[in-house]
């Protein structure tokens, strides 16, 4: 499960260094995921590398706009 400093940073980031904004989402189940309001190759590369490094895996939906940490 993700913490509030974890989604805090990543979200500085993406904002920071891509002008993006990442939305998270946390649902009644338990379940998270973050979406975008546009595809962007080079955040969902940096999603990708970021969560690798942190030991995680990520799940891109087909549109690339939703982003669900596994």
């Amino acid at each position: 499960m993700l913490n509030y400093a974890f989604v805090t940073e990543l979200k500085k980031q993406i904002a920071e260094q891509f002008g993006e904004h990442l939305h998270f989402h946390d649902t009644c189940g338990g379940g998270m995921y973050f979406s975008l309001e546009k595809r962007n190759d080079e955040v969902l590369n940096f999603l990708q590398q970021y969560f690798s490094e942190r030991g995680m895996k990520i799940k891109i939906s087909a549109d690339g706009l939703h982003i669900e940490a596994e």
